[in-house]
Formats: structure tokens, sequence, C-alpha cells
């Protein structure tokens, strides 16, 4: 089995960009499998959070955006969709678990959504992963029994700021705003804030509090 080749961030960026501007998008998934990031190419991107996961990013064009997504131990998205873009997801640091759901039905007026889920699976160094556009409903997590920090590399394309986060038990399903915890390798103002702001997820729900609470796993 060959050894993954090792690149920069900004190679694994340069590649990108030429195999989505030259429509190649099964590739991409081949190249996330094949390489490995040079961990000094992350340091700049490597920002944890005790209460939830946080969104780095990297690049953005019209095309794609590249994000580091930093996990501490149990930390979890909400189910969510991805506005029916293409999403690629690699693990660089420990290992993630996916949950995929598939919709049964929806009632946009009333915002209510019938998910069934799907098996899990996981992902670490050398198993990317993309979403299936036809069915872009999941939730990512890692799990606490591995005891370590996850980091993953995301790339979208094209680039959204809003999605729609799902709740199984009560079957709401609601738009949510996507925000940074850092660009380019810098704090956003947002996070830097503190308090409250520093204690909500990456994503603000615009919801109820108890409804985000369900959501955003600020709730136990």
């Amino acid at each position: 089995m060959n050894e993954p080749e090792c690149i920069s961030l900004n190679d694994l960026i340069d590649t990108t960009r030429a195999l989505l501007e030259s429509n190649r998008i099964e590739a991409l998934t081949h190249l996330l499998n094949a390489v490995h990031i040079e961990p000094e190419s992350l340091a700049p991107y490597r920002h944890f959070h005790d209460a939830h996961y946080t969104r780095n990013l990297v690049f953005k064009n019209d095309l794609f955006e590249l994000l580091v997504l930093c996990w501490g131990i149990g930390h979890r998205s909400w189910i969510h969709n991805h506005r029916g873009q293409h999403c690629w997801m690699a693990v660089v640091e420990g290992t993630l678990a996916v949950q995929n759901y598939k919709r049964l039905g929806c009632d946009q007026q009333k915002r209510t959504v019938q998910l069934q889920s799907l098996p899990h699976f996981l992902i670490s160094p050398g198993s990317a992963a993309k979403v299936d556009p036809d069915e872009p409903v999941h939730l990512v997590w890692n799990p606490p029994e591995f005891d370590r920090l996850a980091v993953s590399v995301h790339v979208y394309s094209r680039p959204f700021d809003a999605c729609v986060v799902y709740d199984v038990e009560s079957g709401l399903c609601r738009d949510t705003t996507l925000h940074y915890t850092s660009e380019y390798g810098q704090l956003t103002n947002r996070h830097r804030a503190g308090g409250r702001l520093a204690d909500l997820p990456a994503c603000t729900c615009q919801l109820s509090t108890e409804e985000r609470d369900i959501h955003c796993g600020i709730a136990p």
C-alpha cells in the first residue's frame, strides 16, 4: 500500500481548484484519500472550543470554500443539509462518525419533516467521504469512546452561508445562519467577543431557546 503524499493546505487548495474548474468532481474524493496534510500548515486553523466544534475558514471563492473543523471529545453537529451543494470531508486527526438520513416527507409551510436514519459509518485519515447530493442530510460527531480530539477538512462547492437543521424527535426543521470561528487564521470578532456569543455553537440557529437547545446540543 502506497504511503499518502504529504502536502500543504495551499497545495490542496490549488489542486482542488484545478479539479473543480475542470468539473472533475469525483476525482476530489480520490485526492483527499491519497494525501496527508502537513501538520504545520494546519496549525493556524486549529482553534478548539470547550463547548462545541469550530469552523475555521482557510479559502473561499465563488466556486468553493475549504474549512478546517476542530472537534472536542463528544462534540457533534446538529442534523443538517447542504443547500444542494457538493460537500467532501476528510479527517486528518482522530476519527469522526457520520449518520445519514433519508427525507421521507417535508411540509415547508409548517416547517416539519420526517427523517429515516440510515446506517452510520466512521471516517478516519485515508477514508474521505462525499455527501450524496440526493440525500444530503446528516449528523457528524466525535465519538467520546475514542477519547481524543479530531480535526477534519471540508470542501463545499459552491459555498453557502445558511442551511436547514432538523430535529428528529419533534419533526421540526429550521433555517440557520452559518458563522466562522476564524477566517484565514484569525479569530473572528464574534468569537473574540466572549460571553454568550462564544458559548453558542459555530452556527446560530434561528429557533426559540428550547428548540435551539435541541438542535445545537446546548442542553444535555
